[in-house]
Order: C-alpha cells, then structure tokens, then sequence
C-alpha cells in the first residue's frame, strides 16, 4: 500500500492498479490549489483546529489558507510527531473521533477493505 497526499496523483495511481491510501494531513495547511504546505520548522498548533481539520477532512473537504473550500477524498489523517505539542494535538484527535464515534483501523485492516 501507498500512503499518498489526496489528490490527482493519487487518484491517477489507483487507477493503474496501485494499492493507495489517500492521505489528509491534520496538522498542515493547504493551498488554495490543494496542495499541503510544509513548514522547515514545525511550531505548535491548536490541538483543537488540528482535530476539527481532521474532522473536516473526513467529511470530504478542508479550508484552504485563504479561507477556499476545496472537496478531497481522504482514507486516512495523517499526525506528525515532530511538533513541540504533537502528543497533546494527537490526545485532542483521538478525543474527538472517538466522540464522534470514528473507527480508527490499522493498515492490515485498510488493506483487506
């Protein structure tokens, strides 16, 4: 399986016949083109807005950093680990999917379908 950014590449894998993951990213923003934007030194974040993003993206759409609307099929949210904060965001996460009553699956699990 490959675990890719949500989006036209991955979407133009899976239709080779590429085993693909869509990933949505939690903790970073995007672009008004759809496209993630990497930070060289991550700072902390609200662990609430990571949580609401990730709620977004599994609803099918973010909010771009310039406020667009953009629609995106994610299979999983992705968390970095390197921010000054990340256990507390990932907590705050797993708070809110577990409210909402999200099944969290492991890749095994993704795989089989």
């Amino acid at each position: 399986m490959i675990f890719w950014l949500a989006g036209p590449t991955a979407d133009l894998a899976r239709s080779l016949g590429a085993t693909v993951a869509r990933e949505g990213f939690a903790d970073l923003e995007y672009d008004d083109e759809g496209r993630i934007i990497v930070e060289p030194e991550p700072k902390a974040k609200d662990p609430d807005a990571v949580a609401q993003q990730a709620v977004d993206l599994l609803e099918g759409h973010v909010t771009s950093t310039s406020g667009k609307h953009l629609d995106v099929e994610v299979d999983t949210i992705c968390l970095h680990g390197d921010r000054p904060n990340a256990v507390e965001i990932g907590e705050a996460l797993v708070r809110r999917l577990d409210d909402l009553g999200v099944e969290r699956v492991s890749a095994a699990q993704l795989l089989r379908g």
